[in-house]
């Protein structure tokens, strides 16, 4: 009976290695159609199929498909979303028909393809080749895939310090950085090996503040959420997170300088790498950073770490200011408003019964850009009177517009979305 299990077993596997390569070709076949929809199926088919990663043989066929020529489908050309494709459980021995077809992508492909690489973990091969891709071809990129390459701690020190040479290209500095920045963190970039780059990381900021230094307004919000700053600001925040990891006499004043933004997100950055190094900071730098609902909490977080709580304005250290904080942090993500609210007004806290024990909620009153008002909860919060950024995990809005309900009843209704169950413990 074994041997005939057995049998039968290879033969179904042979039968579906034959249907799942026929399936592939019809599939690239189909890619090649003049109707837009028999292309999207194809691709979406196919997509499907990646999640369980390709076999080499396979991933060989897509990359030479993804060497053809097709009409426009989208966002991304059939190129970039074929090379896409092979990111799961990818095959080292792709890597040199990855270089062979590189100069012929598009940008978007180009990114794929390298993140392909970036997915071949464990092979020093494959991050010497991504290397030498970006070196090659750095004045053509729009970004570097890093993400994956976050986990890898035996890539720092074949990606740095000559990743750094190509922060000359302003479109690749922020992933460059951030990836230094995420290694700084986790202890696998020394603080000596980061100083080399110092002059080339100073030299990158003070280019960038040229731009920043103009575009600082004294009042409003919205501004800081406008391209192309917006994205200057978030390069510009990245940057002095770095910096201050140099904790030089000159990186020390570029942070020092840095105080001087209208903007708290970047004097919050600034304020917490100058207080890491244990550098004087103006008070009322720290009282502008708290005040702003963006980086409150993150400020608060930071300063707690690096011991220097006692900076920490006295009338911000609330769980109403906090949880403002807290709720405006949820609402800048790009799934939610995207920006900073105009304003974030306190209502009322309610408590919530659960068992024993006892959680506290703070509704807000919040405006969009447009001057539209609608109703958000931050907590659940322990009751304690010291003031806390532990919690927060219900923190979230519906969207509803503030004069459709009560206090009340806005805050039932996104405690039923969250629990799908009715709230009677108000108070």
């Amino acid at each position: 009976m074994k041997l005939l299990h057995l049998k039968l077993l290879t033969t179904t596997l042979l039968l579906s290695s034959a249907a799942s390569a026929a399936t592939l070709d019809s599939l690239l076949k189909d890619l090649k159609s003049p109707e837009q929809t028999t292309r999207q199926n194809a691709l979406d088919e196919l997509s499907e199929l990646s999640e369980e990663g390709f076999t080499e043989k396979e991933g060989l066929k897509i990359l030479d498909a993804a060497a053809g020529k097709y009409a426009a489908n989208g966002e991304y050309s059939i190129n970039a979303e074929l090379v896409s494709f092979l990111r799961e459980k990818p095959s080292p021995k792709l890597i040199q028909p990855l270089v062979a077809l590189f100069p012929k992508l598009d940008a978007d492909a180009k990114w794929y393809a390298l993140d392909v690489l970036a997915y071949m973990e464990g092979s020093k091969d494959a991050l010497k080749t991504y290397l030498g891709l970006v070196g090659k071809h750095s004045a053509t990129l729009d970004g570097l895939p890093v993400s994956a390459l976050k986990e890898q701690k035996d890539a720092v020190k074949i990606l740095f310090p000559t990743l750094f040479q190509y922060t000359r290209n302003p479109k690749l500095q922020y992933d460059i950085y951030d990836l230094a920045l995420e290694y700084v963190y986790e202890d696998w970039m020394s603080i000596a090996d980061l100083r080399r780059a110092e002059a080339g990381i100073l030299n990158d900021y003070r280019t960038l503040a040229t731009r920043l230094n103009p575009a600082q307004q004294t009042t409003g919000i919205a501004w800081r959420w406008q391209e192309p700053y917006l994205d200057d600001r978030y390069l510009g925040g990245l940057m002095l997170d770095l910096i201050g990891f140099l904790n030089t006499r000159n990186a020390n004043q570029v942070l020092q300088d840095a105080l001087k933004f209208n903007d708290p997100y970047l004097q919050g950055w600034a304020v917490i790498s100058l207080a890491y190094n244990d550098q004087k900071i103006p008070a009322e730098a720290v009282k502008q950073v708290a005040a702003s609902n963006e980086m409150r909490w993150t400020l608060y977080d930071y300063l707690q770490d690096a011991e220097h709580l006692d900076l920490f304005p006295a009338e911000y250290r609330n769980q109403q200011d906090m949880g403002a904080s807290d709720l405006v942090n949820v609402l800048i993500d790009s799934d939610e408003l995207g920006y900073e609210p105009e304003s974030v007004e306190f209502v009322q806290k309610f408590t919530r019964q659960e068992g024993s024990s006892l959680y506290d909620y703070y509704l807000y009153k919040f405006t969009d850009h447009e001057g539209t008002a609608y109703a958000g909860l931050a907590g659940p919060y322990s009751p304690a009177r010291v003031v806390t950024i532990e919690g927060g995990d219900d923190t979230s809005t519906l969207f509803t517009r503030w004069e459709e309900k009560s206090p009340e009843a806005h805050y039932q209704a996104i405690l039923d979305d969250l629990y799908g169950e009715s709230e009677d413990d108000l108070e």
